[in-house]
């Protein structure tokens, strides 16, 4: 997971009741900046049963910040990984994504192949990594 300061990890996220309503989203952190924001992008959830796309949409055009969105994510809203004695690990990068298992489909067996117990139609994964040394 360490590499000279720099680490990283994933994984199979079992969300808290706290976590009802969040979308699936990428957060970066830009510490070369002054005050080193964080941006964030809602990313799509992967519906188990459509067929992969590739996920590329092509060209796109860049579209101008406004000064609210340049500043950035408010801190109230900046996610944290912690470790097991609920310290900030620093992440630079945060990707949550949200898989939805067709109802037609045995969840409890498409959650075992994943190491996680129960029946929820709903599965997420979690991203991180840190490139900033001794975290942010």
């Amino acid at each position: 997971m360490d590499d000279g300061g720099v680490a990283g990890a994933a994984g199979v996220l079992i969300p808290t009741p706290q976590f009802a309503g969040m979308s699936s989203l990428s957060q970066v952190r830009f510490p070369m900046m002054p005050g080193s924001p964080v941006y964030q992008d809602l990313i799509e959830a992967i519906d188990m049963a459509a067929p992969e796309t590739g996920g590329h949409r092509g060209p796109q055009e860049l579209e101008e910040l406004s000064e609210e969105e340049a500043r950035g994510v408010p801190a109230a809203d900046v996610l944290s990984i912690r470790d097991a004695s609920d310290r900030d690990v620093g992440a630079d990068m945060i990707v949550l994504r949200l898989y939805r298992i067709p109802d037609q489909v045995d969840a409890a067996e498409i959650r075992r192949q994943w190491g996680v117990d129960g029946d929820s139609h709903e599965l997420w994964d979690v991203m991180f990594s840190s490139q900033t040394p001794g975290g942010g």
